[in-house]
């Protein structure tokens, strides 16, 4: 049985944050396959920087989260990462 420092919690998503990011990504993917598609370098270059740009909100969206261990906080959302570190509330 996992610890509780070994779990990943994947964090709440509101609705504003799934129509913006998944309107984004639906947005981009219906410019880069659009039917009136004809092969060029600037058509290539538009269709790599948005397939990425695709991926790396996709990434986000099912990256999200945080775990606790050790009174350490790590947060990460897709490529981004950060730590955080809890104290002790108690007077000494």
């Amino acid at each position: 049985m996992k610890e509780v420092s070994d779990i990943f919690f994947v964090s709440k998503k509101d609705a504003l944050y799934s129509v913006v990011i998944w309107g984004t990504i639906v947005f981009i993917l219906s410019v880069v396959f659009r039917p009136n598609f004809t092969f060029s370098v600037y058509n290539f270059i538009e269709g790599l920087v948005g397939l990425i740009i695709v991926v790396l909100l996709i990434w986000v969206w099912f990256g999200t989260g945080y775990q606790i261990a050790n009174g350490i906080v790590k947060v990460k959302a897709g490529l981004f990462k950060k730590q955080k570190y809890t104290r002790n509330k108690q007077n000494k």
